[in-house]
């Protein structure tokens, strides 16, 4: 009788984590298709609850070198840093810049378009997701097919949030990959996609501090 309630308390026991597990999975899934209707729309407001701190703080910073950084410490970014810097300076006002935080700025940059919808199209998924306590993995799907990068997900205040900088590596290889493909420097197709994207050719303003 004992080994027999020592199995069922076991099979009970794996059966609520696996509910539990599948439960979590599916909040994950939630996130990350809300999120991803939310940038196709130009939807800030949904967009913003989907994210979490890391990304909130991530474009905190990148407000800061908007604000403060000098052309040797913008062309020491890396190239997706760096065009986020360039960008915004070239397409936003400067009362707009100072009024803004990260939060504030993030939202601004959805409802322009700047922040990229290729990774949420469409024909872009997340494949399998691994969970670990508050922290979780899935595997970025193209039309079906498995590619090594991960959207990283984060608990927090009890509710799933999706860290948007865990994607910014393959910004980073699209960018360079384009910027190969160009047979321009860096900082010549910068100044190109710029002025192709917005119709206005990009001055050399956009190199400096926009508070100074």
């Amino acid at each position: 009788m004992p080994k027999i309630l020592l199995s069922a308390f076991v099979l009970l026991i794996h059966s609520t984590f696996v509910f539990g597990q599948k439960s979590e999975e599916k909040a994950i899934r939630n996130v990350f298709e809300t999120y991803r209707k939310a940038i196709l729309t130009d939807n800030a407001d949904v967009a913003l609850q989907c994210v979490d701190s890391r990304t909130v703080n991530y474009y905190g910073h990148i407000l800061d070198r908007v604000k403060h950084a000098d052309s040797v410490q913008v062309s020491a970014l890396n190239v997706f840093d760096r065009f986020m810097v360039l960008t915004i300076r070239h397409r936003t006002p400067k009362e707009q810049i100072l009024s803004f935080d990260g939060k504030s700025l993030l939202a601004y940059a959805i409802k322009s378009g700047m922040v990229g919808k290729n990774s949420v199209s469409e024909k872009n998924k997340i494949g399998e997701v691994t969970i670990e306590s508050e922290f979780a993995k899935g595997q970025f799907m193209f039309e079906g097919k498995k590619v090594p990068i991960f959207f990283h997900f984060y608990k927090e205040n009890e509710t799933w949030k999706l860290d948007l900088t865990s994607i910014f590596s393959l910004s980073t290889f699209v960018i360079e990959d384009m910027i190969k493909s160009s047979g321009m420097s860096e900082n010549e197709y910068f100044f190109y996609l710029l002025k192709l994207i917005t119709g206005r050719e990009p001055n050399n303003e956009i190199w400096l501090p926009v508070q100074r």
